[in-house]
């Protein structure tokens, strides 16, 4: 169900872009499941990342990931 929400989430950014969107509320989401017991919810969050990644930077991504704060 979290893998699911996951990949909604892909699809919507995909579609309509990240304008509107808490992209730190989404960061948050994606850090908390890269920890995630069940493979297919680590790889939807994987997924998500690189998908944001498109729309804000992997340098962005990578900021937002290592900002603990």
């Amino acid at each position: 169900m979290i893998a699911d929400l996951l990949r909604f989430l892909q699809m919507a950014i995909t579609e309509f872009g990240v304008g509107g969107l808490l992209v730190a509320e989404v960061i948050d989401a994606i850090r908390q499941h890269l920890g995630n017991a069940n493979p297919m919810v680590r790889a939807a969050a994987v997924q998500l990342a690189g998908c944001l990644a498109g729309f804000v930077g992997a340098s962005g991504i990578r900021a937002l990931l290592a900002d603990q704060t």
